[in-house]
């Protein structure tokens, strides 16, 4: 495959340097250009075509929205990265920016030393530039099988493999971080509109943009997919999705002679650097609640989701499914969990679905 071209678009010379510093260690990636302002940014983008364009997002005098809609006049296949300061970004304006077309969203880190800084890029931009090669490889995939008439496969039929038996699940819990998005869209609306238990999901977002992702997410399943609020009860058919800047809980009350299970929204510190974090969420659903549970850890960075589903599993009555590191575009969460030896069952993104399906719309059974 030809190397990724990038662009990047960053009014302050020294953030920019420190960008392109960190894109040039990435193997397969060509820096072809770098720009100061949008005239410049908007030459290079119609001479080199750039794959993926790093475009800062407080760029003095400019309306981002209106910069975006040029970029893909000029070059509609340009994917747009915004780039933006810690804690300046306004929700909205980032919202109507993702709408448009904006492919990720990353922070500028806190003022470090020039070294630190490249590292901290350096972490967040690999991944970053993985999942747009993964996204290339399956559009490819795609435009091939439909040229040649072939459906795409969805699903691997499932492996010969054991486990020992459960009763009933009554709850779906997803974590999931850098690539969590892309894999949600392909495993929520494989449900059928029938799915008989609730799904709660922690993806790590900032504030403002899981609003888009339940929403895009709501659109495309057969499930009603709405952000997490104080107080919802926990019902069959919904997916339920932590809001970008807190922390989501599960706890069970008596209402009317009736336990119910609840959501409550805390503003407590951030676990491993993340608000919402997936750990808060699984600990809460090993502290509160008495039932069987199908915890699934897709990609993503770091080793948030490894002491909750440690939690879950000394309680007892929890499976653990995982993603597997081919289809992983970040094998951190997923791999802290399976080199736990805490992973029931690791499959490909592709396959996970149906196998959510068959486990939770079925008795399980332990197979042979």
């Amino acid at each position: 495959m030809a190397p990724i071209k990038v662009l990047v678009i960053e009014n302050k010379k020294n953030y920019r340097t420190i960008i392109v510093s960190a894109l040039q260690a990435i193997e397969s990636v060509n820096v072809v250009g770098h720009a100061g302002s949008c005239s410049e940014a908007f030459r290079i983008t119609a001479l080199c075509s750039p794959d993926i364009i790093f475009l800062d997002y407080e760029m003095p005098r400019i309306d981002i929205q209106k910069t975006i809609r040029q970029i893909k006049k000029i070059n509609a296949d340009s994917e747009v990265i915004l780039v933006s300061e810690t804690r300046r970004t306004s929700s909205a304006s980032s919202i109507r920016a993702l709408k448009l077309g904006a492919f990720y969203f990353i922070r500028k880190p806190p003022d470090n030393t020039k070294t630190e800084n490249i590292q901290y890029f350096s972490k967040y931009l690999r991944p970053i530039i993985k999942l747009f090669i993964v996204n290339r490889k399956s559009e490819l995939v795609h435009r091939t099988t439909e040229k040649l008439g072939q459906p795409q496969i969805r699903v691997i039929p499932p492996s010969k493999t054991k486990w020992r038996r459960l009763s009933g699940f009554e709850i779906l819990a997803i974590g999931c971080s850098l690539g969590g998005p892309e894999a949600l869209k392909q495993i929520i609306p494989a449900f059928p509109a029938d799915f008989p238990i609730p799904i709660v999901v922690t993806q790590h977002m900032p504030e403002g943009f899981t609003s888009i992702l339940a929403s895009e997410l709501d659109f495309r399943s057969n499930l009603i997919v709405m952000e997490g609020r104080s107080g919802l009860t926990l019902q069959p058919g919904y997916l339920y999705l932590a809001p970008g800047g807190k922390h989501m809980l599960i706890r069970e009350v008596r209402h009317g002679g009736v336990n119910q299970r609840i959501i409550v929204l805390d503003n407590g510190p951030p676990i491993h650097n993340c608000r919402p974090a997936v750990d808060v969420m699984f600990n809460s659903l090993a502290n509160n609640l008495n039932c069987s549970i199908l915890a699934v850890i897709l990609t993503g960075m770091g080793h948030d989701g490894l002491a909750g589903i440690q939690a879950l599993k000394k309680r007892g009555n929890c499976f653990c499914m995982t993603q597997d590191q081919t289809s992983s575009v970040v094998f951190g969460m997923p791999g802290a969990v399976a080199i736990a030896g805490l992973s029931d069952l690791s499959l490909p993104l592709r396959s996970i679905a149906g196998r959510i399906t068959d486990m939770v719309c079925s008795s399980i059974e332990t197979i042979e």
